[in-house]
């Protein structure tokens, strides 16, 4: 039997939140109550999670969010039900001041309900179908032309394809103010790549990009990372088709690469494109068994603060070249070595060495091993 969630009206700092978690036709009458109870509330905040059946979206309810104007976050999240967009519809029909709206999960494919929220800082719409095979491409090429405040967008899993970029290119172009985008896992491709590049030359003030699960040829990164802005401190291309690391020694200030589950990139392309301001590097999933060209870059870098090397092939040998290459630096690094082809006994000899030469150095490894 499912367990029974309830409606909850806590007050959250002086403000508002209405919050309905709930999958069982039990609770309508409850909702029908809080609803009347509290019709003169003025919530700031409105959660939906969960709710499979649209039996549970009750006229009172509809009614009772119908004469609220000045919500400020809205989240409907993991509903999945087919009638989802008209519900959206009328639910947010008169939500105009919405700053933060989440949207993820659920069975949207033509979202028309954003061109009257011109605050619209944050929008999370992951795990949807805005570019399904069969839905008119339209219904996204004008997507965001009515929030220009935008700043934060998520359109993970939108099974986007070529086709779903090209037409969302249009919108995304416009958002001068973006910070965050996040396009994982939508079968871009090589021929989404161009659009993507398009887009991207134009988002001056982008810092959080991930473009990972995507299908991307080696060509077609390089032409994403060309496009990407100096600004950038985030960037995921885990998980596509790259062999050849592109250049990235624009990015002056990248904090954050991850390259993983690329299993055909050669690492002595990263000899060129590590630049010093990396703090933290991804390299789990991507065939490595000798670290040794990788060690003059990371002494240069001074170390990025840490590396993820699970899920390789490094030996004992190569694990402890890497480890006598960064005890001189002095700062905290974390380092991963889960999966790769240590026995149990060289497990205890690494870790009584990273003891042994955090006494002697003054360093403060941490090992993940």
């Amino acid at each position: 039997m499912p367990r029974e969630h309830s409606v909850s009206l806590p007050d959250l700092n002086g403000n508002l939140l209405l919050k309905i978690t709930s999958n069982n036709a039990i609770y309508i009458s409850r909702l029908r109550r809080v609803c009347r109870r509290f019709r003169h509330i003025t919530p700031t905040r409105i959660i939906f999670n969960n709710i499979k059946t649209s039996n549970i979206i009750i006229p009172s309810l509809l009614l009772f969010l119908s004469k609220i104007t000045h919500i400020k976050e809205f989240t409907f999240s993991g509903s999945y039900m087919k009638d989802c967009d008209y519900i959206l519809e009328l639910l947010l029909q008169n939500m105009t001041q919405l700053t933060k709206i989440n949207l993820s999960s659920n069975h949207i494919v033509h979202p028309k309900w954003l061109k009257n929220m011109p605050e619209l800082t944050e929008c999370n719409i992951a795990y949807n179908l805005l570019g399904y095979m069969n839905v008119d491409m339209s219904s996204i090429n004008c997507l965001f032309d009515s929030n220009p405040q935008l700043r934060h967008v998520n359109l993970r899993n939108n099974c986007l394809h070529a086709h779903g970029m090209n037409a969302l290119a249009n919108t995304l172009i416009q958002l001068t103010q973006l910070t965050n985008l996040n396009l994982r896992s939508n079968y871009i491709t090589f021929n989404g790549a161009f659009a993507l590049g398009k887009v991207l030359k134009s988002l001056h003030q982008l810092v959080w990009i991930d473009i990972s699960e995507n299908y991307m040829t080696n060509t077609g990164i390089n032409i994403v990372i060309e496009s990407i802005t100096h600004n950038i401190e985030h960037l995921s291309i885990a998980n596509n088709a790259l062999i050849d690391m592109p250049n990235i020694k624009h990015l002056s200030k990248l904090l954050f690469l991850d390259v993983s589950y690329n299993t055909s990139l050669q690492i002595s392309s990263l000899v060129q494109s590590l630049i010093s301001s990396i703090t933290f590097i991804n390299l789990s999933h991507t065939n490595i068994n000798y670290i040794g060209i990788l060690i003059p870059v990371f002494e240069q870098m001074h170390g990025p603060n840490t590396i993820d090397l699970t899920n390789n092939t490094i030996p004992l040998q190569e694990a402890l070249r890497l480890l006598c290459a960064l005890r001189n630096i002095k700062k905290q690094v974390s380092i991963n070595l889960r999966d790769n082809q240590l026995s149990l006994s060289d497990k205890i000899y690494i870790k009584k060495f990273v003891i042994n030469m955090n006494k002697l150095s003054n360093n403060n490894f941490t090992l993940d091993i």
